[in-house]
């Protein structure tokens, strides 16, 4: 008993536990269903969860039934069917009634009467720790799974019964009792005799993966699921005589944590006898009532072969008279080859074609291809096929014509240099389809020997350099040269000139020096020594601002050695400065500064007819004068008070010849004088009006 229960654990055992895994996760109570026959009704129930399984296997059921006519009322009590508590056989009655090598009964009178249930040779100790954690659980399920695959088992078990005395016409309500005391329960099912229950729908046919040595089937559950326990799967060799495969019904079961139900049962048949020898395959359902449905369709299958021949090792590719022959080596003795195929590809990674369209004879190791590219790449594979289609491949090979003309000389080379020193050349791609890249060289002068710039050929018809512009030459010089797969050069091209960006500025002009009168400034000047000097330029600003203003600006070799400045105004400060601009737009450092200042004209016409009075009364000083010859720009007045040094009073306008004011109360001595500035910057003499005595006041 202990081997058949330990075979049906390591058959069903993640069966079982995600069937009561789920089953725990319903409310508790009791279920019950029917099947409706001609002659009987068929009802099957059991306790949701394990621990009222266990209780009612001591307390037991009652089932009593409810039938009356279509037109009737259904009786107010129940008639008892069955005996008056249901409760699985004693242990003797499972003896007499079951053969010791009943493939389900031991493992239910082991799950309901004995004293341990687990097994002690799980093959992971995480089976086993579980077992033993959830003993009544395992009991539980087991149990169930073992009455839904056995009538008899179910009988035994408490949990069937089969009413062979409803009437055929009648409405029947069946009703099942728990008696246990501590947790009554009842469940309703009913029916009507009149209409019985169809048989279970027939499984949906296999579907078979052909392999070596087995047969892989698998079919679609899903229509079925809710129909079906089960399933028998049955082979035959003939088509007529069919038998189980398997001690065990197969069982589908998806892990608790799943999110989509697998539609698919899966079983793999290894006990085929041979490869290509025919077996059929048809599928049952069996349902909860332990009920078979109709078979499938049949499937026929057989086993292949799928090992793949030997690989063909291939050697050197090597050159004949513009062919290139192929050679291998491959075992003599392979009995289902079939032959080997040629295949090329013009690049190493790249798609194969076949070069025969049908094998060459199994004792072929060589193959001649008579038009390879001559230009272009060669990769080889030889394929060994089988008698069953099955297929291995040589290693690639590489193989090329000799060639010994070279391609032509690059065409249009072409380049530009930026401020940052950074060379772009570019040239037109050459015609040869065997150009494997491009060699680039350089020079810095034209007479120089030109220096490669790239060691290996450049794949591309584009390159980048970077050079120093901070050189006293003003000019780089390239030159290409093609290469194709045989490394032979062609040609270099013509030589590329590119002017280097100048980014140097000039050297900046001085002042040699100056000289300053009250009318000009004569400046001395020496040019830039750089030798792409495009102009100078003379700056000039008032001392105390920012801004330098252009007062000229001397083209190449046009500036003179002496300058001089009549714009300038007395009375001020001047600051000059000297700028060289080259032919790329640099400018030169600002020179060191000439700071002159321009001393003020003197005026020969000083203001006559001063005249200064007072008024006693307004306290009120009134000025007046005659408005010299020359223009004036302003009137500057004076007073001094007490004997002080006199200090700015005002400066009225260069038309005014009046001027008054209100002296503050107090005793003082006031004397005023008064200057003209003229508009050419002169100024006249500092003429003294005369004093106010208001000490006496």
């Amino acid at each position: 008993m202990f081997i058949k229960m330990k075979k049906l654990i390591a058959l069903c055992f993640c069966v079982l536990i995600s069937g009561f895994i789920a089953a725990q996760q319903e409310e508790s109570g009791l279920r019950i269903l029917a099947f409706n026959t001609p002659d009987s009704v068929v009802l099957r129930w059991a306790p949701v969860k394990h621990i009222q399984w266990s209780r009612l296997n001591r307390y037991g059921y009652r089932l009593e039934r409810f039938q009356m006519d279509k037109e009737s009322k259904p009786r107010k009590k129940g008639e008892q069917i069955g005996p008056d508590t249901m409760r699985p056989w004693p242990v003797e009655t499972w003896k007499e009634r079951f053969k010791p090598d009943h493939f389900y009964a031991p493992v239910a009178l082991q799950a309901v009467h004995g004293k341990t249930f687990a097994a002690s040779d799980f093959k992971s100790e995480s089976a086993m720790i579980r077992a033993k954690s959830q003993e009544g659980e395992m009991r539980y399920a087991f149990s169930l799974f073992a009455a839904d695959m056995d009538s008899r088992v179910a009988d035994a078990l408490a949990l069937r019964w089969v009413d062979k005395t409803a009437g055929a016409d009648k409405q029947v309500l069946y009703r099942l009792i728990s008696l246990d005391p501590m947790f009554p329960d009842t469940a309703l099912v009913g029916i009507n005799r009149s209409e019985p229950d169809v048989m279970p729908p027939v499984p949906d046919a296999p579907e078979a993966e052909e392999l070596e040595g087995r047969i892989k089937l698998r079919w679609n559950t899903y229509p079925e699921a809710s129909v079906y326990t089960a399933y028998i799967l049955e082979r035959s060799e003939d088509n007529v005589n069919w038998a189980q495969l398997g001690d065990l019904p197969l069982v589908k079961a998806d892990p608790p944590q799943a999110l989509y139900a697998e539609p698919y049962l899966y079983y793999t048949d290894t006990s085929i006898v041979k490869n290509y020898k025919p077996y059929y395959y048809r599928v049952r359902g069996m349902s909860p009532f332990a009920m078979l449905s109709e078979p499938s369709q049949s499937l026929k299958a057989m086993g292949r072969d799928k090992t793949a021949p030997p690989n063909p090792e291939l050697g050197n590719v090597k050159a004949s008279n513009g062919k290139l022959i192929l050679s291998w080596k491959y075992p003599d003795k392979t009995p289902d080859l079939a032959g080997f195929l040629v295949a090329r590809s013009s690049e190493q990674n790249g798609e194969l074609k076949l070069l025969t369209n049908s094998p060459l004879p199994p004792s072929a190791r060589t193959y001649s291809d008579d038009a390879p590219d001559a230009l272009g790449e060669n990769y080889y594979v030889v394929y060994a096929k089988d008698t069953a289609g099955n297929v291995s491949a040589s290693m690639p090979a590489y193989g090329f014509l000799p060639d010994s003309i070279a391609p032509g000389r690059p065409l249009k080379p072409a380049g530009i240099i930026d401020t940052n020193g950074v060379v772009t050349l570019h040239w037109k791609l050459g015609p040869e389809p065997d150009i494997q890249g491009y060699r680039v060289y350089f020079a810095n002068a034209v007479d120089h020997e030109f220096s490669i710039k790239t060691p290996k050929p450049l794949r591309d018809t584009l390159f980048k350099d970077t050079i120093t512009l901070k050189t006293l030459s003003k000019k780089i010089y390239y030159r290409i040269a093609a290469v194709d797969r045989n490394y032979n050069h062609s040609e270099v091209s013509e030589i590329l000139v590119l002017e280097k960006p100048d980014i140097i500025p000039p050297v900046e002009p001085l002042f040699a020096g100056y000289e300053v009168s009250d009318t000009s400034v004569v400046l001395k000047m020496i040019a830039s020594s750089s030798k792409d000097v495009k102009q100078h330029v003379l700056y000039r600003r008032e001392a105390g601002t920012e801004k330098w203003n252009t007062l000229i600006t001397w083209p190449r070799g046009r500036m003179p050695e002496i300058y001089s400045d009549a714009s300038v105004a007395g009375a001020t400060y001047y600051q000059y400065t000297l700028v060289a601009i080259d032919s790329s737009g640099n400018k030169s450092p600002l020179s060191p500064t000439a700071d002159v200042r321009v001393m003020p004209r003197v005026s020969k016409h000083d203001i006559e007819a001063i005249r200064l009075s007072y008024n006693s009364e307004k306290r009120e000083v009134n000025l007046s004068w005659k408005m010299p010859v020359s223009e004036v720009k302003y009137y500057v007045i004076y007073r001094g008070k007490d004997g002080k040094r006199p200090s700015v009073l005002t400066s009225p306008a260069g038309n005014a010849t009046t001027f008054s004011e209100v002296l503050l109360p107090g005793k003082a001595q006031y004397r005023y004088l008064i200057k003209a500035i003229y508009a050419d910057g002169g100024e006249s003499s500092m003429m003294n009006a005369g004093e106010i005595d208001m000490s006496k006041d």
